[in-house]
């Protein structure tokens, strides 16, 4: 058979490639996804991430990987991402959905990145007789303002 059209290269490629049994269990690891007990909110985007680059040709609709995604999380991840949309994610389309949740992902890969002991030791200085830990208010401060950026840039795009 010769190829022709790109569909038929695709059909012939998945074909060779993926086995039914493989495709329907890739498949079924994308809709029962949930977030590992402790698992950092980063570390939960890129295993999901992993399974769709691991599959392709899933056919799972982008909506409906944002709602099994948002579904999986924590709570206190998942109260975050309501914070993060203005009030409930569910509200979102699936487009918005996408760039929040890799913004975020890219947020919280960032802090993990920064040692503990960097972001939690203070910086300790002596003004008019007062003892404040300004390394660590400003730290925080930026952090905020960092934070406040990216919102407002996805809540432009909604």
């Amino acid at each position: 058979m010769t190829v022709q059209t790109w569909n038929q290269m695709q059909k012939k490629f998945l074909k060779k490639y993926y086995s039914i049994g493989q495709t329907n269990q890739m498949r079924r690891a994308i809709l029962s996804f949930f977030s590992k007990s402790g698992e950092l909110f980063h570390e939960t985007w890129e295993r999901l991430m992993d399974l769709l680059r691991k599959c392709p040709h899933h056919v799972v609709p982008k909506w409906q990987l944002m709602q099994y995604f948002y579904v999986s999380l924590s709570e206190p991840h998942c109260q975050m991402v309501d914070a993060s949309c203005g009030g409930t994610f569910m509200t979102k389309n699936e487009d918005v959905a996408w760039e929040l949740f890799n913004t975020m992902s890219d947020n919280f890969m960032h802090h993990a990145s920064i040692s503990r002991s960097d972001r939690f030791t203070p910086t300790i200085v002596q003004k008019k007789s007062e003892v404040c830990e300004s390394g660590h208010l400003l730290d925080i401060h930026s952090k905020v303002d960092l934070l406040t950026q990216k919102l407002d840039q996805i809540l432009s795009m909604g």
